[in-house]
């Protein structure tokens, strides 16, 4: 499986760097762990840090959290596993439906690290879409838990990663809810053709709620 993976991964990167060869512009290899996000204080939760416009990327519905902060005020939960490499990570906030999206560029979403907040057996439902035709080209569902799962996503040549949440069972835990946390993303950007058009969060932000 990781051997196609990576195959894929070449093919995604040769025929991208042949375009931006072509048109002069410039595809880019991206991992995001969100340990550069500076918090300033804004770290802890429920009071989240609210990322947004970060590494060339907009992520809607997602702040970003200090495993440290969220241990000192909460306690013990999937926040602490959440962040799989240093002490920051982000997390799905309210358990609203949340996005990925790169302006008028497309991108391909490898994978990363997910995992519950709060509970075990959640469904995270994961959605790429290429046009405003709200027709999804990539839709799975994907079990988690507490535990930090690496999910093989290849969600490729899309503007747009949608994940919403829902179901589960408790772990335990002092709270509750289906809220998802993030880390070590993998992406690949994909230059636009020339005369791309423009694509806003406020289409992803008016899409119903599971």
């Amino acid at each position: 499986m990781y051997g196609f993976r990576n195959a894929l991964r070449v093919m995604v990167v040769f025929s991208v760097f042949w375009l931006s060869g072509v048109n002069g512009a410039q595809a880019e290899l991206v991992e995001i762990d969100f340990e550069a996000v500076d918090l300033q204080g804004g770290g802890e939760i429920p009071n989240p840090y609210v990322l947004g416009n970060y590494d060339g990327y907009y992520f809607g519905n997602l702040g970003v959290y200090d495993r440290s902060i969220a241990e000192q005020d909460l306690g013990y939960s999937g926040y602490s596993n959440g962040a799989t490499s240093g002490e920051q990570a982000a997390y799905q906030l309210w358990s609203m439906p949340s996005y990925i999206t790169r302006s008028t560029d497309r991108f391909d979403l490898f994978g990363g690290f997910f995992t519950a907040g709060w509970r075990e057996d959640v469904q995270l439902r994961v959605r790429g879409f290429r046009n405003y035709d709200n027709i999804a080209v990539y839709d799975e569902v994907f079990t988690i838990g507490t535990e930090a799962l690496y999910l093989e996503l290849d969600v490729l040549d899309v503007y747009a990663v949608t994940f919403e949440t829902y179901g589960g069972v408790s772990a335990g835990f002092e709270y509750d809810g289906t809220n998802f946390i993030v880390d070590d993303l993998e992406l690949f950007s994909i230059p636009a053709p020339a005369g791309a058009f423009l694509i806003t969060g406020g289409f992803f932000l008016r899409r119903r709620r599971a």
